[in-house]
């Protein structure tokens, strides 16, 4: 993960301080990950799915992450924003000419895995049964989670960390996968303005647009009542 890192560092002239790392054994020596525990394949007691993506209960969220929105964008836009924009933020630069570039993430995996954080007990489903799974699979740091005695804060802190460096793999996902050279060169403009945006609470444009220290700040003041603790 570290050698990645340092590359999208080289590419968009970054420093390899600037991301977060839970830790660096996701090389040959990370550990065999077991689909059971995946988030998304974990369950509760009563065989309910645990993982519901970016908003558990986004009804009852919706309006409070509305109130927070900037005022400028109107009611309608602020509930497209809140129950949308939140988990796959898309983020458009002018990188000169007139010409535009855009690019896309996607926090669900961060949000899944911090969806079993706050679950008080969960379980994987093994040879046909529920067995209690202390240990949750993180695919953004390619590592175990215990959260049996993990505080909120310290769950909160961590999906901040795994949405953070979803913004570094993704956006290296995206130039990697661009053939076009002049495309790539486009690219490479705005890309450190993009992983600021992604990184932080996006950016001010004609649409808002937030990033993970916005669903962190969110997750803060409003998470308490999903805590199962």
């Amino acid at each position: 993960m570290r050698a990645l890192a340092t590359l999208v560092a080289a590419v968009i002239g970054l420093g390899v301080a600037n991301f977060a790392f839970a830790d660096d054994n996701d090389g040959d020596d990370a550990p065999r990950a077991r689909p059971s525990a995946y988030p998304e394949n974990l369950v509760k007691a009563d065989g309910s799915r645990i993982r519901s993506g970016c908003l558990p209960g986004i009804m009852e969220l919706a309006g409070k992450v509305v109130d927070a929105a900037p005022t400028k964008y109107g009611w309608i836009g602020k509930l497209i924003l809140a129950t949308h924009f939140l988990d796959r933020p898309s983020y458009s630069f002018e990188v000169g000419y007139g010409e535009r570039v855009t690019y896309k993430f996607n926090f669900t995996r961060s949000c899944n895995l911090h969806d079993a954080g706050y679950e008080a007990q969960y379980y994987g489903r093994v040879d046909g049964g529920l067995t209690p799974s202390p240990l949750v699979y993180d695919q953004v740091f390619n590592q175990y989670v215990d959260y049996t005695n993990m505080s909120r804060d310290a769950i909160d802190q961590r999906f901040l960390a795994d949405m953070r460096q979803e913004c570094v793999t993704q956006l290296q996902a995206q130039l990697a996968s661009e053939t076009d050279q002049y495309r790539l060169g486009q690219l490479k403009r705005g890309a450190k303005e993009a992983l600021s945006a992604c990184q932080g609470n996006g950016r001010e444009s004609n649409w808002p647009t937030w990033g993970a220290a916005s669903l962190y700040e969110i997750t803060q003041k409003y998470g308490d009542a999903f805590y199962r603790r």
